[in-house]
């Protein structure tokens, strides 16, 4: 049984985002967490919208790959 969750245009556009990051840097999703410090599978709930990173998070993601989180 699969949890569906609604998803907004913001949350589609974080994940196709993180994708980006990952798919152009050739990461897979463990060594893309592993420079945040996360667990795979927390990015794993975020590419499928059950979960959302948290500001923290963000700002993570913003230093370890120079991306603005505007």
């Amino acid at each position: 049984m699969s949890i569906k969750v609604k998803t907004t245009p913001t949350t589609r556009r974080l994940m196709k985002n993180i994708n980006y990051i990952k798919n152009t840097l050739n990461l897979p999703q463990e060594d893309f967490a592993d420079a945040i410090r996360l667990m795979k599978f927390t990015i794993g709930a975020w590419l499928e919208g059950r979960a959302f990173p948290s500001p923290q998070q963000l700002k993570r993601i913003s230093d370890a790959y120079k991306v603005s989180i505007d």
